[in-house]
């Protein structure tokens, strides 16, 4: 040890201690760009207490280096997506199912249409009532009956088009129903005693048998209406 001390000149020292320092603690920034790939990382290795805040950035990783064996599940949540980060380019087909999304995840106005977005929609009774589960931005109390079966609207969401789609019987001899649709300003006294409305639905019913020719009747229907 005394003979290695004496060779020892104060140049060799630094040059050691340079040394020790790039293959310790700092090791990490000789990672070239892309050199981390898919078959340096082990399966189940990345998990949440292994990554430092901005230790790891894009430039440090392969295309495809990260892959779903490589990430131990639950250690992705929410707050670790940056907002617009995964888009329909990044999710595989099928990869988001019915399990994977929670109850109320989904709303009408996440759904896109070819007409353009939902912006309420109902299921109504033949009494004029509506169907809470299956109705949204439209209440009991926007609806009023008038005549022999037409269904006055008020106090809806701003709209441009609509949908109606008449209910249907339990039986194949309960007739067929058929639904029309206006939307205001209406011909005079469509909607009566409801000046205020917006939308008139008139049903019938319909003889399964041609025995009779479609007549007014109070029937159920479900209306849907877009931006």
């Amino acid at each position: 040890m005394k003979k290695l001390r004496e060779q020892m000149s104060p140049a060799l020292a630094i040059s050691l201690l340079a040394l020790f320092v790039a293959l310790g603690g700092g090791a990490y920034a000789a990672i070239g760009a892309n050199t981390v790939g898919t078959a340096q990382l082990k399966n189940n290795a990345v998990k949440e207490a292994k990554i430092y805040k901005y230790s790891v950035t894009n430039t440090k990783l392969g295309t495809g280096a990260v892959t779903t064996s490589k990430i131990r599940n639950g250690q992705v949540t929410r707050p670790d997506i940056k907002a617009g980060a995964i888009g329909p380019e990044k999710i595989a087909i099928d990869a988001v199912t019915t399990e994977k999304l929670p109850n109320g995840a989904v709303t009408a106005n996440k759904l896109a249409s070819g007409i353009g977005r939902v912006v309420a929609y109902a299921e109504v009774k033949s009494d004029g009532t509506i169907a809470p589960a299956n109705s949204s931005g439209i209440q009991n109390s926007d609806i009023g009956t008038y005549g022999t079966s037409i269904y006055c609207l008020s106090d809806l969401p701003d709209f441009n088009t609509m949908t109606v789609t008449p209910g249907i019987g339990l039986t194949e001899f309960d007739g067929i129903v058929s639904a029309n649709a206006d939307k205001a300003p209406f011909d005079e006294g469509l909607c009566g005693s409801f000046p205020e409305a917006q939308v008139a639905v008139i049903t019938y019913y319909d003889d399964f048998f041609g025995s009779i020719a479609p007549v007014q009747s109070k029937k159920p229907f479900t209306i849907v209406l877009f931006e």
